[in-house]
């Protein structure tokens, strides 16, 4: 009896399971709005278009009007994310902009692409909120850009740097709370040829109370918009402005990492495991961060146990100076002009990635594997870089390139030693670190 109850108890959870199944609401893509038109672009086929390829790759489902006056705080609700794909339309009246404003602040998400950011010059609070504004442009053709964060969520497939063929935009007024995510690889010249005094931003994010704000100047025709890295471009920012995709989280082990035996090295909060000079190195905003100018000596922020053979990997980001990774090293006396000393992995121009033996005599350098102008970094983004040691090797990758194969030989060469952070002697030097994490390597994979 207590074995057919048993059954019948299964029987009904499955049947309950199925019923639950049954009844749970289906999935749905967010809801999309574009608002497009204006002038100096195609605003009849190119939105439709757009927004058909952008609902094939899933999540949204994004509707298009050209109808500005009709929006309203009652028209706009039923939406996740506003997309403004606009140029030069008239100016907003006084509900439409109290509208977007408390839309965006509520916590729904904005994307502004392409002549957006030339439009509302009646409407200061627009600069304001999508973090820049337009008067210019560089000719129309295909240039480079690069990516300063691979790995923000806005970013994700787009590797370090790529090709767009459009009109590289010339931004102002800038929002320094904004976080730029791309900007042009070179200075960029305006209308009247003088050459600017920096890269533009071309693409960054930022917030408005809640919600969450994407910005592109990207998409000025049909080349831009059928290209492969403006819809994965334009499709992560609307997942992200709606919520879809969170703020990546750095300094944290991915599921996969966790099973292959990875563990951190920073935790993002605070210096513990490491030591080294707390006047110069720090963490901050979740970043290992060094800064020094004029130093007599070098200075080494120390992980504090040694290492075999392992797969270190990190992602760091030189704002001037001279850095490097020190590996299997050996500790000196603290007023030691080279506190570690061993096999250096080299983070400056020029020799980004290569390897040689700090302090030994031998002074022989590993690299030379890229041609000499080789794009290894983004100077101004972060980088991820890999640093494997096994046996008497040792391989560096950064950014999925190798940069040098060290073999560590003679008397000197040890199999275990310390793995430290460098601030170079006198230069002027900002170093910094997150996702610093590191695999042992058991005997059977040597």
């Amino acid at each position: 009896m207590s074995r057919l109850l048993k059954l019948a108890g299964g029987l009904l959870a499955v049947l309950l399971s199925l019923l639950a199944l049954g009844c749970a609401e289906p999935y749905r893509p967010q809801k999309v709005l574009m608002v497009v038109g204006g002038a100096h672009h195609d605003y009849v086929g190119l939105p439709v278009a757009l927004a058909s390829r952008l609902n094939g790759r899933g999540d949204v489902s994004v509707e298009v009007t050209d109808d500005l006056p009709a929006l309203t705080a009652k028209t706009i609700a039923p939406y996740r994310v506003l997309i403004f794909n606009t140029c030069h339309r008239p100016p907003l009246n006084d509900e439409i902009k109290h509208a977007i404003l408390d839309y965006v602040r509520a916590g729904n998400g904005l994307v502004v692409v392409h002549c957006s950011l030339w439009s509302y010059y009646d409407w200061p609070e627009w600069t304001k909120l999508i973090g820049g504004h337009v008067e210019t442009h560089d000719k129309y053709g295909t240039y480079e850009v690069v990516v300063l964060d691979p790995g923000h969520a806005t970013m994700l497939s787009l590797g370090n740097r790529f090709m767009i063929t459009d009109e590289p935009y010339l931004v102002d007024e800038r929002d320094p709370d904004a976080t730029v995510l791309v900007e042009t690889a070179e200075p960029r010249h305006d209308r009247e040829g003088r050459l600017r005094p920096g890269p533009d931003p071309q693409v960054w994010v930022k917030r408005h109370g809640q919600g969450r704000i994407f910005v592109t100047t990207f998409g000025h025709d049909a080349a831009a918009q059928e290209s492969e890295s403006f819809l994965t471009l334009l499709h992560n920012g609307i997942r992200w402005a709606a919520g879809l995709a969170g703020d990546t989280v750095h300094n944290k082990l991915t599921k996969s990492e966790e099973q292959a035996g990875f563990e951190l090295l920073f935790n993002g909060r605070d210096l513990a495991g490491w030591r080294g000079d707390p006047m110069l190195w720090k963490a901050e905003n979740g970043e290992l961060v060094g800064r020094a100018a004029d130093l007599p000596r070098d200075s080494m922020m120390v992980c504090g146990r040694p290492f075999r053979d392992f797969v270190l990997r990190l992602s760091f980001r030189l704002i001037q100076g001279n850095s490097g990774v020190q590996v299997r090293s050996v500790e000196q006396p603290s007023d030691a002009v080279r506190p570690l000393t061993g096999p250096q992995v080299e983070l400056v121009a020029g020799k980004w990635g290569s390897v040689f033996d700090y302090g030994a005599a031998d002074k022989r350098e590993t690299g030379g594997l890229l041609p000499a102008d080789a794009k290894v970094v983004v100077d101004t983004g972060w980088n991820n870089a890999t640093i494997e040691a096994v046996g008497s090797e040792i391989t560096v990758t950064i950014n999925g390139l190798t940069t040098a194969r060290f073999r560590h030989t003679g008397n000197d060469a040890r199999r275990e030693g310390l793995i430290g952070f460098q601030l170079h002697r006198g230069d002027t030097t900002e170093i910094r670190f997150r996702d610093i994490r590191i695999r042992a390597r058991l005997p059977k994979e040597r």
